[in-house]
């Protein structure tokens, strides 16, 4: 894992989860990935399968990708459109929050 991608998982999914891994290993960074491909990592929960796995992962290469894109700052506005509709909140939280708990699927298309 790039270091990018561990500020992100730092900054995106809670510790709560992680009391079984020692913070800062694989293991841990693991479970946080696992979490973000929606695995709930209770204590009576099988471990996670290839496609959680690979949902967080892919998860986690779009927020990555944002995040770049948003630092950059080449986000190209269309005539007459206004920055502050990208960044509206639902209930409180922004889109970022969304995509890291699960609640807004980036692959779903409206």
């Amino acid at each position: 894992m790039t270091d990018n991608e561990i500020a992100l998982l730092d900054e995106l999914i809670s510790d709560v989860g992680n009391r079984r891994c020692r913070p800062g290993t694989l293991a841990f960074y693991l479970t946080k990935l696992e979490r973000l491909g929606r695995y709930l990592a209770r204590a009576a929960d099988p471990p996670p399968g290839n496609v959680v796995i690979w949902r967080g992962l892919s998860r986690l290469t779009v927020i990555e990708f944002g995040a770049e894109i948003g630092a950059a700052g080449n986000v190209v506005l269309k005539a007459g459109e206004d920055l502050t509709r990208r960044r509206t909140r639902h209930r409180g939280r922004t889109l970022t929050d969304r995509l890291a708990d699960g609640t807004v699927d980036p692959e779903r298309r409206s």
